[in-house]
Formats: structure tokens, C-alpha cells, sequence
């Protein structure tokens, strides 16, 4: 039996809370509490389930029907500190943790409710997802600590990667190391983005993002290259990827000095893309060729496909005229150096209103052709031109 008939004030507020009358229904059992409460010291004997019973149900009166929160969260407190493994135990540590972060303002008290939660019941039970997030929302907003909040961002990242709310931890994330100034991790969380990212568009801004964070803040040359084919391949039909193998191509020769994928980016730019004027790409590969890998004649190939493609404007004609002869110069072939400088300044003898243009090339090749004439027999270039 209980003592002193307690137990009546037990089925009287079982009785007011099935009819709705929930005040009433919290004063009955708190009586009943109390005296059970009491019984712990006395040794007096209460049914261990009519008690485990009448704790929980106060404190669900409190929560959720009369909203009193600090009275619920005392309630709560006191059913798991009585009854830890109960049935309940699993939502009412949850509640817990609610009520301080969402109704009290103690928002401690709270991040270690939420983690005792996760700790008791571990990451499958029914609200683990939850906590989590309220974890790091507490942290991001109201704690101020945003090295904890993406820990906790993390978390949810790391134990539910199929909920959709992965993507908006993962913004969080991008956000908040963004703000911390470290962009070696925002763009790690933003490549992980792109593993759930189905919004083309929102892909696109993702790449771009890595793309600059690579190229301009951390100069990854090798994944800004990376990215940049990333998006060629992902979005082949978009406008900006003629200027994208353009950036792959100068990345390699000027940033990286790898001048043997520097001509796969510049001919694969020529054979894929249409370019109305490929002088410029033409120019990259014979200087290339020439001055980095040390193969004349490739390069002088390629000013040659160039003077074809060109030559019929005097402007271009002598530019590539001068370019050739300081190709042969720069490897002591004297012969053909001259014959391109005799050739250059014929042309610019035929189109004397070029001068201006060449302030530097055309007292070059004068010189030149001086010194050449002076130590070799120049009779047969005369001859020619």
C-alpha cells in the first residue's frame, strides 16, 4: 500500500488530465510526488511504475499543455534524475534540452542536455538529428562560438548525410570559415557541397567560388586547374568555357612552369574551341616551343603557320617577320636570323608608315643586319630580297 493513501491523489490526477483538466490534474499528482519524494528518505514503499508514471506525466502537463516551462523543466529534471532508463527518459531529455535553449535562455544548460541526449540515446534515436542542429545553432547565434558551431555543423554532416538539411549545415559551414578567414577548409566544405548539389546553377556558383578561393586567396594553382575542368566537364554548354581552357592553359605556363601540359591546354583550345583569332594562342605555343622546351624548329613552325594565317596585314606580317629572326638569333643561326630581319625591313621599307609602330624591332634588326653584314657575306641575302 502507499502510506497514507496517497495513491488517490495519483488515479484523481489520471483522471483530470483524460478529462481535459489539466491544472488541476498537475496539482493532484505533484502531491503525489512529493510523497514520493519523500518516501526515498523515509523507506516508506510506493509502486516504483505508479510513481515512474506520475513524474513523466506532470512534467508532459507542465510542457505541453499548460506551457509553465520553468515548472516543466523541474519536473523533467527530477523524472530522469529518478528514473533514468524509463520508457520516456529518451523524450524528456530532449524536451530538457528544448525547453532551456528555446523557453529559459540557458542556453549551457541546454548544449549539455542535447549532448547528454546524444550521448544516452546516440545518433539513431528519434531526435538525434535535432540536436544536433539545435547545438549548432546555439553555438552560431547564441553563444558566439563559431569554431564549436561548425564542429557541431560538421557532426550532422558526418551522422546523417542523407537528410536534406545536410546541404544547409554545409552552407553554414562554407559561411562560417569563410568568416574566420580560413579558406583552406571553406574550400574543402565547398567541394563536399558539391557531392549533394543538384541546382545546376547553384553548382555553377560553387565552382566559380573554388575557382577563385584557389586562384586569387590561396594560389592552388593545380586545383584552381582542377576546378576549372571540373566545370568544362560539368557544364560543357556553357559560355565561359572557351575562356576557361584559355586560364588552364596560362596557369600551366605562367604560374605552374609546366610547359609540356601548357601546349595540351593551348592545342586542345585550338582543336575544341572556335577562335576567331588564335594569333595570340599561336604566339604562347612558338615561345613555348622555342624559349622553355628549346625546340627551334617546332617553334619556328608554328610563326610560320601563323605568318600564313596573318601576313597579308603589313602590321602582322613584319611583327612575325621580326619574331622569327629573333628565334634564329636567340640560337646563333645567323643565316636564317638575317634572312628574316632583311625580310622584316623590306616590309617595313614597303609600308614605311609601320616605323612609328616598332619603336624598339626596327633599330634591332638594323643593327643586326649591320653586324651580320660586317662579319659575313650578306651578297646572297641582298640577292633575295
Amino acid at each position: 500500500m502507499h502510506p497514507d493513501n496517497t495513491w488517490m491523489h495519483y488515479e484523481q490526477g489520471v483522471h483530470l488530465y483524460n478529462a481535459g483538466y489539466y491544472p488541476e490534474a498537475a496539482q493532484e499528482l505533484a502531491l503525489y510526488n512529493d510523497a514520493y519524494l519523500y518516501s526515498l528518505d523515509s523507506k516508506a514503499y510506493f509502486d516504483p511504475e505508479s510513481a515512474k508514471r506520475s513524474l513523466y506525466l506532470t512534467a508532459k502537463i507542465y510542457d505541453e499543455k499548460l506551457r509553465q516551462y520553468p515548472e516543466a523543466a523541474e519536473w523533467y529534471q527530477l523524472a530522469l534524475d529518478c528514473f533514468p532508463d524509463a520508457k520516456s527518459a529518451e523524450k524528456a531529455t530532449f524536451r530538457l534540452g528544448d525547453i532551456y535553449y528555446r523557453h529559459l535562455g540557458e542556453y549551457e544548460l541546454a548544449v549539455e542536455q542535447f549532448e547528454l541526449y546524444l550521448e544516452r540515446f546516440l545518433y539513431e534515436a528519434k531526435d538525434a538529428a535535432q540536436a544536433v542542429i539545435n547545438i549548432a545553432a546555439i553555438y552560431e547565434h547564441d553563444l558566439k562560438d563559431p569554431v564549436k558551431a561548425i564542429e557541431a555543423y560538421q557532426r550532422f554532416v558526418k551522422y546523417f548525410p542523407g537528410y536534406s538539411a545536410v546541404t544547409f549545415c554545409l552552407g553554414k559551414i562554407i559561411k562560417l570559415f569563410k568568416e574566420l578567414g580560413d579558406y583552406e577548409q571553406t574550400a574543402a566544405a565547398l567541394e563536399k557541397y558539391l557531392d549533394y548539389c543538384q541546382h545546376e546553377a547553384t553548382a555553377e556558383d560553387i565552382v566559380l567560388q573554388l575557382i577563385d578561393i584557389y586562384e586569387n586567396i590561396l594560389q592552388d594553382y593545380k586545383s584552381a586547374i582542377k576546378m576549372r575542368e571540373y566545370y568544362i566537364s560539368r557544364f560543357p554548354e556553357a559560355d565561359k568555357n572557351k575562356q576557361m581552357q584559355i586560364k588552364i592553359a596560362e596557369l600551366y605556363y605562367y604560374e605552374l612552369k609546366d610547359y609540356e601540359q601548357a601546349l595540351k591546354a593551348y592545342y586542345t583550345l585550338l582543336n575544341n574551341y572556335e577562335i576567331n583569332n588564335d594569333a595570340y594562342i599561336l604566339d604562347c605555343i612558338a615561345n613555348i616551343y622555342i624559349y622553355k622546351l628549346q625546340q627551334l624548329d617546332k617553334g619556328i613552325e608554328v610563326l610560320k603557320v601563323k605568318l600564313e594565317k596573318y601576313g597579308s596585314d603589313p602590321y602582322q606580317c613584319a611583327q612575325m617577320q621580326f619574331h622569327i629572326g629573333e628565334a634564329y638569333e636567340s640560337f646563333a643561326r645567323h643565316q636564317e636570323a638575317a634572312n628574316s630581319y632583311m625580310s622584316f625591313l623590306a616590309t617595313v621599307w614597303e609600308h614605311y608608315d609601320l616605323a612609328p609602330y616598332l619603336p624598339t624591332a626596327l633599330p634591332h634588326a638594323t643593327e643586326y643586319m649591320e653586324w651580320y653584314c660586317s662579319n659575313y657575306d650578306c651578297a646572297s641575302i641582298w640577292e633575295t630580297q
